[in-house]
């Protein structure tokens, strides 16, 4: 069976007046010191034939396995005559497209949405289309072979996306497992893709202050903010609430309360995948007394219910407000917002010698085994509600430096 690298070093000898490289299904080039053009041999009512479908190398390898399948199909079809000469164009018009990869891909991204949330939906969605369709969409799902993928992935590489070109190799080996319980033919691999993506880069990490004293720095500069008051408000109150950015950000004023002194973030808005977004609980985190006395200097407004509203009523301030307040106070190389939980997780338990397990429920991560089933997520409230109050009396000591060592658990 032929490969591209060997089609590409292929040339006829001096001697000759052509050389003949055979593939598969018939499929073979002849190439001449002029030429070269792929050909099909066939063989109907007893008698052996071919016929040309393109020249090399205006039709690639991947291409002619295309256009071969497509005229065997059509020719156990009765569709072509015996020594039909039917050009490619004429072959599309006849033959289905439920083989080519791109039909089979698509039906399979449809069939997966439903599952899904819509970030990663629409991130397959755009990896399929911009990636792999262009390169092999057309191509016949069964005469795709390991080297036609390498251009795919060359080309993510190209761009230094490797998580991307990994996320693409997991992907299309899905869809070929899939294809293979549809009935379709499989005759290729992704095994040592991954390793034409380079060596992976040292794991990056959202910038986060764990020092105290440099902590107590950044919370003054934060405390003097000069801009939005709600921005200000929000970037207090995420390190006060060591949520995900956007469940904070996105809350409305349903969410808390003050009475209570709780905010509980619905199952819509956690890090869930779709099912377990429609039946999971609810998340409670308690406030302090200090996230309380902020929320209170917030405006209501009757039109519009989100607890940080843009200058655009009806929605949410964007993720770019508090960054950019961040950046501008010269802060965004070392503290991020999305790093304010790698800071509370940290400092909670190596300062403070906070309880291990009501760290991480807070955080709402998944508990490890030998924690997991001492607790749950909405247990020990009153723990987690004495550690918030204790978190947020901490932070007020760092940003007006004063002692906090009576804060520190025995």
């Amino acid at each position: 069976m032929l490969t591209a690298a060997q089609l590409a070093k292929a040339s006829c000898p001096p001697n000759k007046a052509y050389i003949r490289l055979v593939d598969t299904a018939g499929l073979f080039i002849e190439i001449s010191r002029t030429r070269a053009r792929w050909y099909v041999r066939f063989q109907k009512n007893g008698k052996q034939s071919r016929t040309s479908i393109g020249v090399y190398p205006q039709m690639s390898l991947a291409e002619a396995r295309t256009q071969c399948y497509r005229f065997l199909g059509g020719l156990a079809s009765n569709q072509y005559p015996v020594g039909s000469t039917a050009k490619p164009s004429i072959i599309k018009a006849h033959i289905t497209e439920r083989e080519m990869f791109q039909t089979i891909a698509r039906k399979w991204l449809n069939k997966s949405k439903p599952g899904w949330g819509p970030v990663h939906a629409d991130r397959y969605e755009r990896m399929l289309e911009r990636d792999v369709i262009p390169r092999i969409g057309t191509t016949h799902i069964s005469a795709i072979k390991t080297v036609d993928l390498s251009g795919v992935v060359d080309a993510i590489s190209a761009r230094g996306v490797r998580e991307t070109g990994k996320r693409c190799i997991r992907m299309i080996e899905t869809i070929f497992k899939w294809a293979g319980t549809e009935g379709h033919e499989i005759n290729c691999s992704t095994a040592g893709l991954i390793t034409r993506l380079g060596a992976p880069k040292a794991e990056e990490h959202f910038p986060a202050i764990t020092d105290p004293a440099e902590l107590g720095e950044f919370l003054r500069a934060v405390k003097h903010y000069h801009g939005s008051p709600v921005i200000r408000a929000l970037i207090e109150l995420q390190f006060m609430i060591p949520c995900r950015p956007s469940e904070l950000r996105l809350a409305t004023w349903d969410d808390f309360n003050l009475e209570a002194m709780e905010f509980t973030i619905p199952s819509s808005r956690l890090k869930r995948t779709v099912a377990n977004k429609a039946a999971g609980d609810a998340h409670i985190i308690p406030l302090s007394r200090q996230a309380a006395e902020i929320l209170k200097t917030l405006p209501r407004f009757v039109s519009d219910p989100s607890v940080f509203p843009s200058s655009k009523r009806g929605r949410p301030i964007s993720d770019n407000g508090a960054r950019t307040a961040i950046i501008s106070l010269g802060w965004g190389e070392r503290q991020s917002m999305h790093g304010s939980r790698a800071v509370f997780r940290t400092l909670g338990e190596e300062v403070l010698k906070l309880d291990q397990a009501l760290l991480e429920i807070t955080l709402h991560h998944r508990l490890a085994d030998q924690l997991r089933g001492a607790y749950r997520r909405v247990s020990r409230l009153d723990d987690r509600r004495a550690m918030m109050q204790a978190w947020s009396d901490m932070l007020d000591c760092l940003r007006t430096g004063q002692d906090y060592s009576h804060l520190v658990q025995k």
